[in-house]
């Protein structure tokens, strides 16, 4: 499983459609390379490695860049979908 599959899992895991957590995902591609890479945005990190083998890393390191996932989950759902029943599960 590579770790932008396991993001997607863990979104999903709270809530979200698969199509849904492929726009998350998406909006954070976006956002790390918007300024060039790698941006000045912490989210440069977790795209950098997002095609690499998740059972390379440590636990730790999946709970630290979620609350990262988490946030852009939320600002995703107050754009598109402001009443989403899973909104509160990203906070």
């Amino acid at each position: 499983m590579t770790i932008r599959e396991w993001f997607s899992k863990h979104l999903t895991k709270h809530g979200l459609w698969p199509h849904e957590a492929e726009a998350v995902l998406a909006k954070i591609e976006t956002d790390a390379t918007e300024d060039g890479f790698p941006s000045a945005k912490p989210t440069w990190l977790i795209v950098e490695i997002f095609g690499k083998n998740a059972e390379d890393y440590p636990p730790q390191l999946f709970m630290v860049m979620a609350f990262l996932v988490n946030h852009y989950a939320v600002t995703w759902i107050d754009a598109n979908k402001p009443h989403h029943f899973a909104r509160p599960m990203f906070l």
